[in-house]
């Protein structure tokens, strides 16, 4: 079975990774010490250029997410979309906090409109957006949201590095700001759940500091990925050269495919089973009209080979 669902990279991380874990795995009885985090905040700060002292690393996303949510006990209300994973991590923890999902609507994808609330909040929006690969919102905007204190604006920019694009320069410039990245994806790291926070000053003071909770084969292959960006770089490339052959190859099927910034594509095809006839074949897709409009799927970016033969199936479904 080939599994096209999973926005995992389908690359294995650099070689460099792989040697780093096996020369430390006599040193798994040891516990993380803080001058060993240390060393991978400054790695993260050398590759994001934002200051140690604001980059919080952790054992995946929604561990790092809970723990900012769980300092922010000012802002009650929660701004996020709808289809979008932030919004549902944050509920399933803080069902006190009211949460208002701005319904996302094809064929156009965008926040501009949005409205602020009239009370203070927490804006929790991924940056490209998951399942749409878009960024939905623009950075102007994202500054208006920022220019009232008393909001919190928190980017999901776990695809940033296939979209060219990040707004971790703004760290500096807004206290009440909060980015959060990974090295699962870009990185190839998934297995190894390595995320990190990147916290403007207001956020940082509110809650105070996040417990370093990352293990060491975790920690090792971390800092052996970010030693070797130039691997990382080339298999970005690769993935975007072949999302723009994939989409093309979906467009010359007859469907109708949404422009993307992740390692993704999103389509719309009118046969509603087309996720179950591909699982006969060998293919999981991901269906994501589920709880959002029928007929719509996401499908990973693999390589060459793996593509091809996905693209051959759907022509014979």
């Amino acid at each position: 079975m080939k599994d096209f669902s999973g926005n995992e990279a389908f690359y294995p991380p650099s070689p460099s990774v792989a040697r780093a874990v096996a020369a430390h795995l006599g040193e798994i009885n040891r516990y993380v010490t803080p001058g060993e985090t240390g060393s991978l905040k400054e790695a993260l700060s050398t590759y994001t250029g934002v200051a140690a002292e604001k980059i919080f690393p952790g054992s995946g996303s929604h561990y790092l997410l809970n723990q900012l949510l769980g300092g922010l006990r000012a802002q009650k209300n929660l701004v996020s979309t709808h289809p979008g994973i932030l919004s549902g991590i944050a509920m399933s923890r803080y069902p006190g906090k009211k949460l208002r999902r701005i319904q996302l609507e094809p064929p156009v994808f965008s926040l501009e409109k949005m409205a602020s609330t009239e009370d203070a909040a927490i804006y929790l929006l991924d940056r490209p957006n998951d399942p749409t690969g878009q960024s939905l919102i623009t950075v102007d905007r994202i500054q208006e949201l920022l220019s009232h204190s008393e909001n919190r604006v928190v980017i999901d920019e776990a695809y940033s590095e296939y979209a060219e694009e990040t707004l971790q320069s703004l760290v500096s410039e807004y206290p009440n700001l909060g980015i959060l990245r990974t090295l699962d994806k870009a990185f190839g790291l998934g297995g190894l759940r390595v995320s990190y926070l990147l916290l403007g000053k207001t956020l940082k003071e509110e809650i105070r500091d996040i417990p370093p909770l990352i293990n060491r084969p975790a920690l090792t292959g971390a800092l052996a990925a970010l030693g070797d960006i130039g691997y990382m770089a080339a298999k970005v490339k690769d993935v975007k050269e072949e999302r723009h052959r994939l989409a093309g190859e979906l467009e010359d099927l007859g469907l109708r495919v949404y422009p993307s910034s992740a390692n993704f594509v999103l389509f719309f095809c009118q046969d509603h089973d087309l996720a179950l006839k591909l699982k006969a074949r060998g293919f999981l897709i991901a269906d994501v009209s589920a709880n959002w409009f029928q007929g719509h799927y996401r499908i990973t970016v693999r390589g060459p080979g793996d593509n091809a033969s996905l693209i051959a199936a759907m022509r014979e479904v």
